[in-house]
This record gives structure tokens, C-alpha cells and sequence, in this order.
């Protein structure tokens, strides 16, 4: 046998090698040893055979969740097939991408499709017949589809008639798996539940004061340049954990004029500011996983969320802060503002995240920008740090 790599790791064609003579010809399509020796599984659990009457017929996407993940090798033993597999594994180079293979009687090619991947195909010719062979037995518990047309995907099949199972078509559109850290895991678990429960407010954010909201919506807008202020054009802004919107709000009332950005973990929060808040664009996603393509903010404030550690070990969120600093600054094309718990307190809370001023000075001074002002002067038990290029 003849294994050829794809595009995809771990998807092979695989080609049978044929022995003529004037008879014929005979060829292998199995064999364990070969298969586990290129690195594929060997299991053999069941065989199955897809009859199908008209070209056209479309049946996909197909997949088993753990733990009866499966893996196939699929031919065609009569008539042709477009056959379209899917990578679902979130940490692989090519996740989402997908692969198409002719398939058909005459060119006895085999697909070898791993596990988590979807797999569907189109018949080509009428009378098309399917031959798979599975490393697991079907749990019907754990099948599972995505859409054959999902824009996540954007397959392109080729016969523009299409009989498909309403099973096939009732599939849902694909969402991207949480790939969130614990610390932003946690964090949306709880200002989800604190939003829920107070609303629109402060404490809907997990602050007690109202008055201690606005003054540090103060000292985050405090980063803008004023000289760009003076000019008249709208500043653009991202707010990394922007909750409900209530930054852009104080700015409106304030009289800034801002291209504002927010981004958040917590449904409910981005929802209600999408309702309730004009003139500024809300978008659900973690921060340091969304794709922000070439887009580049003036400027990047992130208010509370380096004053909250809740569960997180010290060291843990240490990392997490500076991998947030790092990305709020790549990010900017002027410069962030961030708040963080001082240790200069007259208590220590375990869920809150303090570190002393002269260490977190000292990392953005070493490690982001010589351009930095720190502000521990407004009277609450934090400080600001303002970073600009």
C-alpha cells in the first residue's frame, strides 16, 4: 500500500499496489501492521457500507465525541464521491480547515480520516456505494454533526442539487471550544453571577461604591493624550473587560469623543450594552484569544481586572498579568492604562490580586516601555499605571 499525506496532519490517501498479471490484478486495502507502522489506528471495530440511489446525496458531517472517538477508512467500491473531512482539534495548525478527495471505483484510492475529524461526502454518479471501515463501534450517545454549508467552514461541494436527511440539515452551526484560561474562566463564571444578580450597577461589576466607579472611569480615560483631545477627532479606544459598557457611558457624559471598543467575557454584560449603549461596538470574547486581524487601538485601558484574582495562585495570576500587559501593549499604536491592588493596605483580601507598585513599575519599565507614569495618589487601595510608547 501507497500512503500519501494531505494537507492535514494525520489525514492520508492511501493507494493500493497492484500485482498483474493477464488475469488481473491483486491488491491489499488492510493490513494492521502497515497502518500502526505510518502511525495510524490499527483498531478495527466494525465495517459499514452507504448505498446511494441519485447523485447528489450529501451525507455529512459526521464525527463520535471521547471516549468513542473514531477513525475511518473510507473508499468508494461503486460510482464516485466528493469526500470532505473537517480538523476539529482546537490545538492543531490547521483546526477548522477542511480537505475534499475524489473517490471513486476506478481510482481504488482510501481515506484514513483520525479521530476528530468530521466526515462527510456528495455521490457523484447515481448508484454510488460506500465502503468504511471504523476503529470503533457507533454509540449513537456520542454522535455528532456540524453543517455541511457553515460559514465556519465554508466547504465548497460540487453538485448544486443536494438530497440530504433532515437529520443532516438540523445540525447545529459550529462554536469554537473555550480555550480560555482558568483565571479568565473563572473570572467570567463570576461576573456572569454578579451581573445576574445587581445589574447595570456597581455591584453588578463587583465594586461597592458608585463613587469610587467614577473615579476610576477617571483615572483609566486619564491616559488619553490631550493634545489629540484638543483636535476634535474620535480617539479610538479598546476596554478589555468592559463589563456593561459603563466606561463609555462616564465618557459620553463627560464629553469624550470616542471609537469605543469593548470586549468581555460575560454574555449577559455585552448583551445589555449592546441594547442599552450607542455608538460603541461590543464584542463577546476573551481578550487574549479574539483575533483582532491588523486592527491597532490608540489607546487600551483595562479597568478591575488586574485587582481580581478570586481562586488563582499568586504565581498563577502573575503570568496571567503580564501576558495581559504584554498583549494590551502589542495591541496599541499610543498607549494602556491598567489598575492594580497596592500593597500599601491595611488589609489583604484572598480573592484580590495585589502587588507592589516599585515590582509591577519595575516589569513595564524592563520589559514594555520606558514611557511609564504611575498614579497611587486618588485614595483607594490600588494604583494605575499608565504605559505608552
Amino acid at each position: 500500500m501507497i500512503f500519501r499525506k494531505t494537507k492535514l496532519s494525520g489525514v492520508f490517501i492511501v493507494e493500493p499496489e497492484l500485482l498483474t498479471d493477464e488475469r488481473g490484478f491483486f491488491a491489499r486495502t488492510w493490513c494492521r501492521d502497515e497502518f500502526a507502522a505510518h502511525g495510524l489506528n490499527p483498531r478495527l471495530a466494525q465495517c459499514n457500507i452507504s448505498f446511494n440511489k441519485k447523485a447528489g446525496t450529501l451525507r455529512g458531517m459526521h464525527y463520535q465525541i471521547a471516549p468513542y472517538e473514531e477513525a475511518k477508512l473510507v473508499r468508494c467500491t461503486r460510482g464516485a464521491i466528493y469526500d470532505v473531512v473537517i480538523d476539529l482539534r482546537p490545538d492543531s495548525e490547521t483546526f477548522k480547515h477542511w480537505l475534499a478527495v475524489e473517490l471513486t471505483a476506478e481510482n481504488r484510492r482510501a481515506l484514513y480520516i483520525p479521530e476528530s475529524f468530521a466526515h462527510g461526502f456528495q455521490t457523484l454518479v447515481d448508484n454510488t456505494e460506500v465502503f468504511y471501515q471504523m476503529s470503533e463501534f457507533y454509540h449513537p450517545e456520542a454522535a455528532r454533526g456540524v453543517r455541511w454549508d457553515d460559514p465556519a467552514f465554508g466547504i465548497v461541494w460540487p453538485e448544486a442539487e443536494r438530497d440530504i436527511s433532515d437529520k443532516d440539515r438540523r445540525w447545529p452551526l459550529f462554536t469554537e471550544p473555550d480555550r480560555s484560561s482558568p483565571i479568565t474562566q473563572e473570572m467570567k463564571t463570576h461576573y456572569s453571577q454578579k451581573f445576574a444578580e445587581f445589574g447595570a450597577t456597581s455591584k453588578g461589576v463587583d465594586w461597592s461604591k458608585d463613587e469610587d466607579v467614577r473615579l476610576r472611569y477617571d483615572k483609566m480615560l486619564a491616559v488619553l493624550a490631550r493634545d489629540l483631545l484638543d483636535i476634535g477627532k474620535p480617539i479610538t479606544l479598546l476596554d478589555v473587560g468592559c463589563g456593561y459598557g459603563g466606561l463609555l457611558a462616564y465618557a459620553q457624559q463627560k464629553g469624550f469623543k470616542l471609537q469605543y471598543t469593548g470586549i468581555d467575557v460575560a454574555s449577559n454584560m455585552i448583551h445589555w450594552a449592546r441594547q442599552h449603549l450607542e455608538n460603541g461596538e461590543f464584542i463577546e470574547g476573551d481578550f487574549m484569544q479574539y483575533g483582532f486581524d491588523e486592527r491597532r487601538f490608540e489607546f487600551i485601558v483595562c479597568n478591575g481586572i488586574l485587582t481580581q484574582k478570586l481562586g488563582a495562585s499568586l504565581l498563577d495570576m502573575d503570568g496571567f498579568a503580564k501576558r495581559l500587559i504584554r498583549r494590551m501593549f502589542d495591541l496599541c499604536s499610543k498607549g494602556i492604562a491598567f489598575n492594580v491592588m497596592s500593597t500599601y493596605v491595611n488589609f489583604f483580601a484572598p480573592n484580590l490580586y495585589y502587588k507592589h507598585p516599585a515590582e509591577m513599575l519595575g516589569y513595564c519599565l524592563s520589559e514594555i516601555s520606558r514611557n511609564v507614569r504611575l498614579d497611587h495618589s486618588y485614595g483607594l487601595y490600588e494604583y494605575t499605571l499608565y504605559v505608552y510608547r
